[in-house]
């Protein structure tokens, strides 16, 4: 997967729906962010995998760890990359009247 992610530009792409259930609206959006990959070479590969880090990762590497050594650039939402984008869930949120920091989340 690091060869084929090896100088390429891709697309990270989430969509999120929120159900209010008594009200029965729905919202549904996309985050898409945009990441560029330097060059991976073979023995870069091999030494990031020995730490174990990429096993378990979709994409097999971590940006917000010893991953980032090889994204080159990121356009969008850092943690849409690392796994939920925030912000848009905080203003899907808030279309739908709940405040994160009033505690009022379920």
């Amino acid at each position: 997967m690091l060869k084929l992610l090896s100088r390429q530009r891709f697309l990270v792409i989430t969509g999120l729906t929120v159900l209010d259930l008594d009200s029965g609206t729905e919202i549904n959006e996309l985050e898409s962010t945009t990441v560029w990959m330097d060059e991976i070479s073979n023995e870069q590969i091999s030494a990031y995998v020995r730490t174990g880090e990429p096993l378990d990762k979709a994409g097999a590497f971590a940006v917000q760890g010893k991953g980032a050594a090889f994204v080159k650039r990121i356009e969008g939402d850092f943690f849409n990359v690392v796994g939920l984008p925030l912000f848009r869930l905080g203003k899907i949120l808030q279309k739908s009247g709940i405040s994160i920091f009033e505690g009022n989340l379920p």
